[in-house]
């Protein structure tokens, strides 16, 4: 896995910083970090979106605590998959290239909507990354 940075903000701007990553198959897969220019938190939100959002849906919260930075997983394919372990091993690769290059004491995964399929399936096979799991509006039959 190699990682390039795709675009960093100015210093002090509240904007994502767009990274690209090489997964074990070979295909480049980008995420965002937040803030970009800083290697070390206290907390990081990981953050898995729905069906149809994407990294333009996504707003910084400005009451955000301090030492809390945000890494943002788009749907890698975006297209249909049969298993979600194709999607699973794509924000794999894109957490280890994010813990390569910053430090957090504590991983919190929060999944909006259909995102929160996957992020399930995520923690269960890899519960030792995250400290919580957060699920927001899932898609679920009562």
């Amino acid at each position: 896995m190699k990682s390039i940075s795709v675009s960093n903000p100015r210093p002090g701007e509240k904007a994502f910083g767009r990274r690209e990553v090489s997964t074990a198959r070979g295909e480049k897969i980008d995420y965002y970090v937040y803030p970009s220019d800083i290697a070390q938190s206290e907390r990081t939100l990981v953050y898995i979106h729905g069906l149809v959002s994407d990294i333009n849906w996504f707003e910084i919260p400005d009451d955000l605590p301090a030492g809390t930075s945000i890494l943002f997983l788009p749907r890698h394919p975006r297209t249909h998959v049969s298993r979600y372990e194709q999607w699973t091993e794509n924000y794999e690769s894109c957490l280890l290239d994010y813990r390569a290059s910053y430090r957090s004491k504590y991983f919190h995964l929060v999944a909006q909507c259909f995102g929160t399929q996957p992020a399930v399936h995520w923690v269960v096979e890899r519960p030792e990354h995250f400290a919580t799991l957060t699920l927001v509006n899932p898609p679920v039959e009562v």
